[in-house]
Order: structure tokens, then sequence, then C-alpha cells
């Protein structure tokens, strides 16, 4: 591969998680959730994806670093990689929907696989065409995945709490003090 379809080839991966991500996959999976009937999980997903916007701005205004190469949005601070930590947080929130649905050792692998992959690929995009330093990106990794498991222990508590209001209001119309 030469030198410039290689860097064709970083420049798509790179805008697979920024333009693109925001206007084909964050669109298709919403869809796709929508029409499978997956309540619970579109609004995962959506909290998740939404929350990645005020994650970057937050820590961007925080550490407000510079970017390795001006011409790459010279307007927006360096750490941490959007780009990284939206890819991230896509991949996340993707395993924490599909994988319960995946019963086969297989499946499982080939979900965590390609969501390693994405994540790298992504970040390493971001590394090779000079936006980010790997301290950028690591971060943006990083961050979402804290996001990305911040998401699932709320999902995980809301959905228990639900599943224990309507034993409490049983067991108060029958007298007891305590479910159980």
């Amino acid at each position: 591969m030469s030198g410039l379809a290689f860097q064709r080839l970083m420049r798509t991966i790179s805008n697979a998680g920024g333009r693109d991500l925001a206007l084909v996959w964050v669109p298709v999976t919403l869809l796709t959730l929508l029409v499978l009937g997956h309540a619970r999980s579109l609004r995962f997903f959506l909290a998740a994806m939404f929350g990645t916007v005020g994650l970057e701005g937050f820590f961007k205004a925080l550490i407000h670093r510079a970017r390795p190469d001006p011409r790459h949005g010279a307007h927006f601070a360096s750490y941490p990689s959007g780009h990284a930590l939206a890819a991230t947080v896509l991949a996340g929130a993707l395993l924490v929907i599909w994988l319960p649905r995946c019963p086969r050792f297989w499946q499982r692998t080939l979900l965590w696989s390609a969501a390693a992959a994405w994540s790298v690929l992504m970040s390493a995009a971001r590394v090779y065409l000079d936006c980010h330093y790997v301290t950028d990106v690591a971060g943006g990794i990083l961050l979402g995945a804290a996001w990305t498991c911040f998401c699932q222990g709320l999902l995980i508590a809301l959905a228990r709490r639900s599943r224990a209001l309507p034993e409490a209001r049983t067991a108060m119309l029958a007298g007891k003090t305590t479910i159980e």
C-alpha cells in the first residue's frame, strides 16, 4: 500500500469516528434498536452516546492541551481525543447491548475483538494523522470505558429498582414491612 493510499485509509477510519459516527453509526444503531423493540437498550445507548459530548467538553476545557499539528482543529483542545472517546463508548455500548444475546463463546469473542479493534484503529488513525498525542487517545479510551461502565451500572441499578418496586408494593399491601 502506498503512502497516499495509507493516508487515505487512515482519514477514512478517522472520519468513521467523527462525522460518520454521528450521521451513520449512531442513527443506524438507534433505528435497529427501535425496530427490534429494545426500549431499555435504546435509552441506554442514547444516554451513553450523549454523555460523550459533555465528558469531552468538560475535560477539554479542564486540560486545554494544544494539538500536535494546529491545522487539525486549532480551536479545539487535544485532550482527550473525542474520536477515541466516542469510538470506545460506541463499542462499549454495543457490547453491553449485544453480549447478553450472544450465547456462544465464538460470538462473544468476535464481538469483543471487533469492539477492541474499533477503538484501537480509531486511536491509531488519530495519532497517525497527527491530530492527537498517544496520551490523548489513551485518555479518550479510558474515559470512554469508565463512562460506559458507569452507564451500565446505572442501567443495572435502575432495572433492579424497577423490579423491586412491585414487590415492595405487594408486601406493603399484605401488611409486611420488609421484602424477604
